[in-house]
């Protein structure tokens, strides 16, 4: 497979995978997402941007995944829960780095 879809099913390999899939408790570094212009500015806004460390705090699918903002970066300082639906969730791709620090 190659372009985009290949890319994705490689990183997927790595231990790239949706923020929705996450385990409660584990802290994970935001690797890319795959999202429009203005899902991406939204959560750019947010802090959740390619580098961002975040916690899961409760993730039960299929409902809402609230994470903790560790590094506080965005727009918003000092917002640093926040609650992703399941769907924008599924688009935020994460690499696990530790669990339940």
């Amino acid at each position: 497979m190659t372009g985009r879809w290949g890319a994705l099913r490689r990183a997927w390999g790595e231990g790239v995978k949706p923020l929705a899939y996450v385990k409660e408790g584990s802290t994970v570094e935001v690797v890319y997402v795959i999202a429009g212009r203005g899902l991406a500015r939204r959560l750019a806004e947010m802090g959740i941007t390619q580098g961002a460390i975040l916690k899961v705090l409760r993730s039960m699918s299929p409902g809402p995944v609230v994470v903790e903002s560790v590094n506080r970066g965005g727009a918003l300082p000092g917002w640093n829960r926040i609650a992703l639906g399941y769907g924008v969730a599924r688009k935020v791709m994460v690499r696990e780095i530790g669990e339940g620090h």
